[in-house]
Order: C-alpha cells, then sequence, then structure tokens
C-alpha cells in the first residue's frame, strides 16, 4: 500500500488544491470535479487514465509514425493472443487456438467466428489477411519468415513458413501484443489493401508504405466507420479527452453478468509532463497509471493506491560508443569496460528507488537477457560466464575493477585514474534521457559512482528523442544510459537487436553496430585465446536455426559475445511499473497473478470481464 503522507518536507495535495491549480491552466479546467464519478443522472462511473500523448494531435491510424496515445487507445482493437511474461505462455483471445505445423510448412490460427466491427459487421479472416499484407509493406519480422498468407475458410487463417525452429515461429506470429493487434479497418484502409494487392516493385511498396505513415484518421472518422473490434468502442473526441465505451456484442470473456458494469473509459489531457499527471492520482482524479513516480509522488496518494509489478522486460544499461576509447574493439578498451562492470555497484541505483519498484540483477549481470531469459536460455551454462557482481565480500569487486584498469593502461595518482603513459586524467560525460524525472536521481548515481571510482565524470542530460533518434545513432557520445534488453520473448530478439550489424538500423533497441569482435574463445573459459568472431553470422544463424538445439547453441555463444566483450552493464532488474487504484474498483484477480503482469493489466483484465466497479 502507498502511505498517504510526506517524510521530505514536501507540501501535500489535497483533490480541492490540484483542481484549483488545473483550473487556473485551463488544459482540464473544463472537467476537473467530474472525471470518472457517477454523473447527476446516477451514470456508472468510468475508469480514467492519463493521456500520454497529445490528444490534440490525436488520430486512429495505427500505421502512421505520428499516431499519438497509441497504448491509451489499445483497447479499441483485439489480438491474436495475450502474452504473460512471467508465464511465458500465450492466452487465446481473437486467436482461439493455433497450430505450427513444420512439417507442411504451415502457421494456422482458428479464429474466432463472433468478433465484430465496431458497425455490427463479423471480423473475417480476410480481414486478417489485410492486416498482414499491409504489415509485409510495412517490413514486419512476421515476413521474415512467412512467404504467404491467406485465408482457407472464413474464421481460419493460415501462413505459409520458411522451414526453421518452431520456437522462432511461435514467437514472431504471436509475439508482442503491440504488433498484433487487428487495426486495418476493411473501409478505412481500403485504397491502402488494394494498392499492396496489386504492387509489383519495392519502388510501389515504398510509396504505399510512405503514404500509409502519414495518413490519419481523426476522431470523427473512427467513430462513424465503427473503427476497432475490441471490448470497449470510441465515442466522443476533443482536444482534452478521448471516450471509450463498452461494446455490448463484445464475446470474449463476457459471459453472463461477467461484462464491464462501469461506463468504459476515459483519456484525459492533465498537462504536458508527468508531474501534472502525478498531481491527478494525488487529487483522485485518475485510476491507473504505467511508470515511475518519485517517492514524494508516493508518499502523497492515498492508501488505496496499489503498485502492481509488472514482468522483467527492457532494463537500464550503461553503454558504450564504438566511436570512443570506451568501446572500440580492442584489449586495452575491453579491459576498461571490464574494470566498470567490477567497479559499479546496482544497489545504490535500486535503493534510490526502493526495491518495491526495482530489484537487484542476477549476480552476472552482463549477459543481455533479463532475470527470466537468463534462467530460460543460460541456466545450463551461465555459471562458465565471468561473473561481475556479488562477490563474497559485497557486490562490487573493486580489487579485480583496478586490475583491470591497469591492463587498460592506467594508474592511480592520489584518488584519480591517470594515463599511465601521459599522465592525462581519465575522464567521460555520461548521457541520459531526463524526460522521466523519477528516473534521473539513479541516472546521477551512475555519474556520482564513476567520480568515487577516480573517474572524472559529468553527467549530462537530454531529452529521450534525441537521445534514442540522433545521438546515440550517430555515435555521438562516450557512454549513455539507454534501455536495452529484449523487445520480446525470445533471445532472437535481444540479441539481434542490441549486438551486431544485422538489424540496424532498423533496430527497436541501440546497437553498436560492430560486426565483429575479439573475445576468448570457444565460450566456457575466459582464460582461452582470443579470437576474432563474427557477430552478423551467428545472429542470421540464429534467425535460420532449423531446430531448437541449433537455437540454443547460437543463443549460448551471442550471450559469451555478450558477456566477454562487455556490450552493457546493467542497472538494474527494472519491474514494470502499474499504479492501481482499488477503492472504486475490484481487480478480480491477486495483483501478483501473473497473467496481469503487463504493461497495462486493465488492458487484459477489461477483456476478460475481472476489472468491476465497486460502486454500484
Amino acid at each position: 500500500m502507498l502511505e498517504n503522507n510526506i517524510d521530505d518536507g514536501s507540501t501535500s495535495w489535497s483533490r480541492r488544491k490540484w483542481l484549483k491549480a488545473v483550473g487556473l491552466g485551463g488544459a482540464v479546467g473544463s472537467l476537473a470535479g467530474c472525471l470518472g464519478v457517477e454523473d447527476e443522472n446516477g451514470d456508472d462511473e468510468y475508469f480514467v487514465l492519463p493521456a500520454i500523448g497529445n490528444i490534440e494531435q490525436a488520430h486512429f491510424n495505427v500505421w502512421s509514425l505520428d499516431n499519438q496515445l497509441f497504448f491509451e487507445t489499445g483497447m479499441l482493437w483485439e489480438e491474436l493472443a495475450y502474452f504473460s511474461a512471467d508465464e511465458s505462455d500465450w492466452y487465446p483471445q481473437f486467436a482461439e487456438d493455433w497450430t505450427f505445423d513444420m512439417d507442411a510448412g504451415t502457421v494456422t490460427f482458428d479464429l474466432r467466428d463472433n468478433l465484430e466491427w465496431h458497425d455490427g459487421t463479423t471480423v473475417t479472416a480476410d480481414h486478417a489477411v489485410d492486416h498482414f499484407r499491409l504489415a509485409e509493406v510495412w517490413g514486419d519480422e512476421i515476413w521474415d519468415y512467412a512467404t504467404d498468407v491467406h485465408a482457407p475458410e472464413e474464421h481460419t487463417l493460415e501462413f505459409e513458413v520458411d522451414p526453421v525452429a518452431p520456437s522462432l515461429i511461435e514467437h514472431v506470429f504471436l509475439g508482442d501484443m503491440f504488433t498484433r493487434w487487428l487495426y486495418t479497418h476493411p473501409e478505412l484502409h481500403r485504397e491502402f489493401i488494394e494498392r499492396a494487392e496489386d504492387a509489383t516493385t519495392d519502388e510501389e511498396l515504398s510509396d504505399i508504405n510512405e503514404d500509409l505513415a502519414n495518413y490519419s484518421i481523426d476522431g470523427d472518422e473512427a467513430i462513424e466507420a465503427g473503427l476497432g473490434n475490441g471490448p470497449v468502442e470510441l465515442v466522443e473526441v476533443t482536444d482534452s479527452r478521448i471516450v471509450m465505451e463498452p461494446y455490448d456484442n463484445y464475446p470474449i470473456g463476457w459471459e453472463g453478468d461477467n461484462d464491464m458494469n462501469w461506463a468504459g473509459f476515459e483519456i484525459v489531457d492533465f498537462g504536458d509532463s508527468e508531474a501534472d499527471f502525478h498531481q491527478a492520482a494525488i487529487a483522485d482524479n485518475i485510476h491507473g497509471f504505467t511508470g515511475d513516480a518519485p517517492g514524494e509522488v508516493r508518499n502523497s496518494m492515498d492508501d488505496h493506491w496499489e503498485i502492481m509489478t509488472g514482468p522483467q522486460e527492457g532494463f537500464q544499461t550503461i553503454q558504450f560508443s564504438p566511436d570512443s576509447h570506451w568501446g572500440e574493439d580492442t584489449e586495452e578498451s575491453r579491459a576498461l569496460r571490464q574494470a566498470l562492470a567490477y567497479m559499479y555497484d546496482p544497489t545504490e541505483y535500486v535503493d534510490i528507488f526502493g526495491e518495491e519498484i526495482m530489484d537487484y540483477p542476477d549476480p552476472n549481470n552482463v549477459t543481455g537477457l533479463n532475470s527470466p531469459m537468463d534462467e530460460e536460455w543460460l541456466g545450463g551454462i551461465v555459471d562458465d560466464f565471468t561473473n561481475y557482481g556479488n562477490s563474497d565480500e559485497g557486490w562490487i569487486q573493486e580489487d579485480l575493477a583496478e586490475e583491470y584498469m591497469e591492463e587498460a593502461g592506467y594508474e592511480r595518482e592520489d584518488d584519480q585514474w591517470v594515463d599511465a603513459d601521459s599522465g592525462d586524467p581519465l575522464s567521460v560525460e555520461i548521457l541520459y534521457p531526463v524526460d522521466f524525472a523519477a528516473n534521473v536521481p539513479s541516472y546521477e548515481n551512475i555519474v556520482e559512482q564513476f567520480n568515487r571510482f577516480g573517474i572524472e565524470a559529468e553527467g549530462i542530460g537530454e531529452d529521450f528523442t534525441t537521445l534514442q533518434t540522433q545521438i546515440m545513432p550517430e555515435h555521438d557520445f562516450e557512454i549513455a544510459v539507454y534501455t536495452s534488453g529484449p523487445a520480446a520473448p525470445h533471445a532472437v530478439s535481444s540479441y539481434r537487436n542490441t549486438i551486431g550489424d544485422v538489424s540496424a538500423p532498423d533496430t527497436t533497441r541501440w546497437n553498436n553496430q560492430l560486426s565483429e569482435v575479439t573475445v576468448p574463445w570457444p565460450p566456457g573459459d575466459d582464460e582461452n585465446d582470443l579470437e576474432t568472431v563474427d557477430i552478423d553470422e551467428r545472429i542470421e544463424g540464429l534467425n535460420n536455426a532449423q531446430d531448437e538445439d541449433e537455437v540454443n547453441e547460437y543463443v549460448e555463444e551471442l550471450g559469451w559475445i555478450y558477456n566477454q566483450w562487455v556490450h552493457g552493464i546493467q542497472t538494474c532488474t527494472e519491474f514494470r511499473l502499474n499504479y492501481v487504484a482499488t477503492d472504486k474498483w475490484d481487480w478480480g484477480v491477486e495483483m501478483d497473478d501473473p497473467r496481469i503482469r503487463s504493461e497495462q493489466p486493465w488492458m487484459y483484465l477489461t477483456r476478460t470481464g475481472h476489472l468491476r466497479s465497486t460502486s454500484e
């Protein structure tokens, strides 16, 4: 539970004070005081969420590059299956069953026959074919393996696929929910569907892709067309809020009385920063949000708020530019990165947030995978990897850190590391994102640890977009703190996105784009002779592995390369945090139920009928 007090001298925010403040701002003044509560006619309550994107720019073509409120409006559409990261398993949604027949080279989905578009039209396999045809134009990774898609029956979707290991096919075809919502509308996207069917050249496909990315669907168009096919339908879009209400004929999980007994979802613009919706939570004007919140915010929230920790997915990692001496493929630079891995103490980073928010990494925090994936993919061999942390004496191993600093060509002069030849002090600029204020103290702690160790470090904050899209892709930095780790529940996704040059620049995670690196080889003993190994060759091999033994072999080799070259240093085991109000809502399941440990649990619990209002 979150205690309703402040222990740092900050001023507590009451609902009345918050309403007064936003009323003066004007952005939501007309809404304040009636958010998520019964109106004078006794209508049911809305579940209120803060808008993270810009509602004024919101539109409903999810293929668009500038689509706003992507996560908040996801309940408008249905997905093939729901993935539980904790259980490493999928639950049926639009697809009631699926078959991976590698002998026949097919993947078949048996679809529900009672799912409707919100204009009352039945969703068919032909509509799914249209969606995945546009996904081919878009470059979806499904088409790394699929060769064709068709609908042999009205509610049967079938892909023809290349013969590869079943786990690769299962991962990429079910994948994560964000790329498997069926948001290609049979009428609103008709032009692009027909153009994709007729296209014969790469130039035509490129033109379709560009036009699709720049196409927008406004609120009125979306409402009139019955845009969605999920549990809620769009009923109102203004410059300050979006309203979605239950679609009565939604068939999944709503048996008997187990449907939505509340008015729907209201997405509200509370201001331009995360601090604005934090104050909305303090004032009890929202009922859930995803992300971090500073301690003073958590302490100011009423005790009916609970933190629902989500699965471990990506994690913050200390990254090294290959265009700096910190990230070069040399023995000296490798020794320097290993010294930092031994020096860094993640417990300080975690303690700033609190153990209810984050957890300590595994003892071996340099594998490129998160903790559950370490266990699944490297459990049999990870003890042979170099363990950079959690020694018997404590997490850091400063004696080994100093030994590797000397191997890298540095020596101590008083409390400062200097170049052994020139005597110049070792210094570095460390970049980190400043968009989420709750994270900044932990980033600053990384800078502090460098300085305590004797490396002159300066922390420089950058907005996340600039850091992600300009500075890091151009390698215009020395060291940066950035999200790394798996983008989906398979090691192939993690490694193809974070090391090598196979996916760059079309990657969901930053990597240094080094196709070859020098590490002790073969794997299993860090005393083996150094050898230059081809990362790209192994990632391509993993992408095309024919059986699970081959998959495991490539994963183990790539894990060893990551561990020995030190591509990144994991700062923590990061939980996906969801703040949920329990005063007016019954979540229907235990807070630690693995099925709901997702990015936004209200999405799944709305689909199953578990989320219920207690305001009746």
